[in-house]
């Protein structure tokens, strides 16, 4: 059910409720005048308790009080501040006692219309079940109604009771009166207790959705979080293929360059040295061409920020999206890294962290950054699934590559999750 049809329904028990105070502050208006052209007024003053009010008091104070209160359950502000929605709420409250006794506490269930509104005007209110203000007036309006008909508090209050004026009336049109008054209260009953299973319903069902939809947003974001790791990759594997090939065919060079050289030395020793000059060269300009590549994939996150800082949030961002457990022991504070390493130490994790959310399905991570000798080390183990036999793929491959750039080596462990091993050489970062 639609939450605008059980305001319709509110709407209906609203009008009952207007049917029920008419038809009860009518029976003192006109009994009375029955009484009264009877000259049965001294009769009935020793059957009541107290002196009873003007009946034309009775009903014009009792519908006068009902259209205030109709006037403010009909409000269509709901962006109210929580003080404001309280004070409304305790002014409907007084206002449906104050009918109560306008009418000698002879119909009741205007408690019921009031309950019901409570919980339909607040039903956006995400802490609303959390006041305890809340449920404790429900449960004391719950109580006025459940106690409100017996004849304790008639007693209590010596207010003139409805029945003794119509014990006035013939027998059987006061049994057709006293029908109608009991089929009003049952109906306002039945109603009231529709309209709170609908709601039930209604509640239990629309916080299921929100659920269902904070879910589905969750995995959206995961999966467009992946998409993105996923897309790097393959911008990464494209430019890995041009850094591969630069190193290739510098190492080639290289090779070709030696050989020629050593053919040189015992013949020629003065082309020989200049042999190993071209080779230099060619070696110098096949690493600047290498580290312009790297420089052409350097994360965003480098730019503005310290190593550090930039890692902490890479590893925050993990966290964030794959409810990773991740220890970072980082011990390079006093260290100057240079850009390129920089660049590859972040693209190492990237990519381990990468493969252990997609290949391993780890739930943590450590990453241990320290110095080893003249080298700088890096340990990263994550407590996936363990791989003894695996064979590097692509994206290790290139790892391998852009390690052996810097001069520097890198190991993988599948055993007892998987651990990767980076040793980079202090003397690039020194000469970058």
């Amino acid at each position: 059910m639609k939450f605008y049809q059980i305001v319709k329904l509110k709407n209906v028990l609203l009008g009952i409720n207007f049917l029920a105070v008419l038809f009860n502050a009518s029976l003192y208006l006109f009994i009375s005048r029955y009484i009264n052209e009877n000259q049965l007024d001294y009769q009935l003053l020793t059957r009541l308790n107290s002196i009873p009010t003007s009946p034309m008091v009775i009903f014009s104070r009792s519908l006068i009080l009902f259209f205030i209160l109709a006037i403010i359950i009909f409000r269509q502000n709901v962006d109210l501040t929580k003080i404001k929605n309280n004070l409304i709420f305790l002014l409907e409250l007084v206002l449906a006692l104050a009918i109560f006794f306008s009418l000698n506490m002879a119909y009741n269930g205007i408690f019921l219309l009031v309950f019901i509104n409570l919980f339909l005007n607040n039903k956006d209110k995400a802490e609303f079940n959390k006041y305890r203000l809340w449920l404790s007036t429900g449960f004391i309006l719950l109580i006025l109604f459940s106690i409100s008909d017996q004849n304790l508090i008639n007693e209590i209050i010596k207010a003139p009771s409805l029945s003794s004026y119509i014990t006035f009336l013939p027998q059987s049109t006061g049994s057709i009166l006293s029908f109608i008054r009991n089929l009003l209260s049952l109906t306002n009953l039945m109603l009231f207790i529709i309209i709170l299973v609908l709601y039930a319903h209604y509640s239990i069902t629309r916080e299921q959705e929100l659920k269902n939809k904070l879910a589905i947003s969750e995995e959206f974001k995961l999966m467009a979080d992946l998409t993105e790791h996923i897309s790097h990759d393959k911008d990464r594997e494209r430019l890995a293929r041009d850094i591969h090939d630069t190193i290739g065919h510098t190492l080639t060079g290289f090779a070709v360059g030696l050989d020629a050289a050593i053919v040189l030395i015992d013949v020629n020793p003065t082309a020989a040295k200049k042999q190993l000059g071209k080779v230099s060269a060619s070696v110098k300009e096949g690493l600047l061409n290498i580290r312009e590549s790297l420089n052409r994939i350097r994360p965003g996150a480098l730019d503005n920020y310290t190593f550090k800082a930039a890692l902490e949030g890479l590893l925050n961002k993990f966290e964030s999206i794959s409810h990773l457990q991740i220890d970072l022991e980082y011990n390079w504070n006093a260290e100057k890294l240079a850009k390129t390493t920089e660049d590859v130490i972040f693209h190492i994790i990237e990519e381990t962290f990468t493969n252990s959310l997609k290949h391993g399905h780890a739930t943590k991570v450590m990453i241990m950054c320290s110095m080893k000798d003249n080298y700088y080390q890096l340990i990263i183990h994550n407590n996936g699934l363990s791989t003894p036999d695996f064979k590097p793929g692509f994206g290790l491959n290139y790892l391998k590559d852009l390690v052996s750039s810097l001069g520097g080596q890198i190991k993988f462990n599948g055993k007892d999750g998987f651990t990767t091993i980076v040793m980079i050489p202090k003397e690039v970062n020194n000469n970058d």
